[in-house]
């Protein structure tokens, strides 16, 4: 019975601050469908910033990050045509095939009946030929991760702090690629607001991949999936926005989107399948919002969102004409304004063959 008088007494404390909302941990994960990320290029790349900024008076701070990779080429397949002779007519090229040397020779414009279809390559030469994307080479996977953060404090106080780094090597299961963090404080004049938009997504897209076993397996109970991996195309996206005068929020942003190599042992070999039983495709985001000091609210209003729109193939790895396994849809937004005591909200996405949530 204290007890519940002791939640009633403190219930009633917590309406005079307004509107008081406490968002707790959400988890997403996926275990039907699974990625299949992209391995680091031979080349990897690292940028990292870090940010202390204490201001009175107006504070800016912008920006952006769009990072595509495939195992093959970005907006366009390659293949290869042989450039065999092609009839044309009597007297129409300038290829005939010699029957007495049993050989093809090349002769002068309209002499011959046959024509290279890529006369600036040897005859009987591997030509590559460009096609359009979409759709993907066949044990193509392609990745897009972006970032992007726009925050406006004017006429107050601000405090702001930010770690960020993009890492485009491969990452074990307990390292990103993306890791961004940051702090903020801010206390308004009468007319003062501080206005912060971010948002985080990972878009995946693969088409039927053989396993090459022995090669893109590193975990052999992994092996019941069969000769072959199905087609996917999965994006998730996370963030959030505020309209503050009085604030103090965190926010944190974890991916993961680049695999290990399969064959990169020998000299002057290296095949670009990923190693697909790897650390799963991942995406975190967080948020924590409170007032400037313990026994004041935050004001004004915040909200966060997760969309996620997964698809992929049957399990047969039939092409994507041969019919969807899977189609899930996903739509979360939590939303507070008023005198806003304790906000957060934390968000979690995994898809992989070998998941740890």
């Amino acid at each position: 019975m204290k007890h519940v008088q002791l939640g009633r007494i403190l219930y009633m404390k917590l309406l005079r601050w307004g509107f008081v909302c406490f968002v707790l941990s959400i988890v997403f994960s996926t275990g039907v469908f699974a990625d299949i990320r992209p391995p680091n290029t031979a080349e990897t790349q690292v940028i990292a910033t870090s940010t202390s900024v204490h201001c009175m008076g107006t504070f800016s701070e912008s920006d952006s990050l769009v990072w595509q990779q495939s195992n093959e080429v970005l907006g366009k397949n390659i293949d290869f045509d042989l450039n065999m002779p092609i009839y044309v007519g009597e007297g129409q090229g300038d290829w005939k095939y010699n029957e007495n040397t049993k050989e093809w020779e090349h002769v002068e414009p309209g002499q011959g009946d046959y024509i290279l279809p890529y006369p600036d390559y040897p005859l009987f030469e591997e030509v590559p030929v460009d096609e359009p994307e979409p759709p993907l080479a066949e044990n193509e996977v392609q990745m897009t991760v972006s970032t992007r953060e726009t925050t406006l404090a004017d006429q107050g106080e601000t405090d702001y702090m930010k770690r960020s780094t993009i890492d485009t090597n491969w990452k074990t299961g307990n390292m990103y690629n993306v890791d961004q963090e940051k702090m903020v404080g801010f206390s308004g004049s009468q007319t003062g607001r501080i206005i912060s938009e971010e948002s985080a997504a990972v878009d995946t897209v693969g088409m039927t991949m053989t396993t090459l076993e022995g090669e893109v397996w590193q975990c052999p109970l992994c092996g019941h999936t069969g000769h072959c991996l199905p087609p996917f195309c999965n994006v998730v996206e996370m963030g959030s926005s505020l309209d503050m005068k009085e604030v103090q929020f965190t926010t944190d942003i974890k991916s993961r989107s680049i695999a290990e190599i399969a064959v990169d042992q020998e000299p002057d070999i290296r095949i670009t399948l990923p190693v697909v039983d790897g650390p799963p495709t991942e995406l975190n985001y967080r948020i924590g919002v409170t007032g400037t000091s313990p026994d004041a609210p935050a004001l004004g209003s915040v909200e966060a969102y997760v969309r996620a729109h997964a698809k992929e193939g049957s399990n047969q790895c039939a092409t994507p004409c041969g019919g969807e396994g899977l189609d899930l849809v996903y739509n979360e937004k939590t939303r507070a304004s008023g005198a806003v005591k304790v906000f957060q909200k934390d968000m979690h996405y995994t898809s992989g063959f070998r998941r740890a949530v």
